[in-house]
């Protein structure tokens, strides 16, 4: 990928991936609301 971008004259200096924390937040409530449903059953 980074050579295909260098042959149209892109040059990647750095790539890191960036977590959305408000989607982790709200996964993360989901999962233990439903951990918590499946208990109190």
């Amino acid at each position: 990928m980074f050579l295909q971008l260098e042959q149209l004259g892109v040059r990647v200096l750095s790539m890191r991936t960036k977590a959305n924390r408000l989607e982790e937040l709200f996964v993360k409530m989901v999962e233990e609301n439903a951990a918590q449903m499946e208990v109190s059953e």
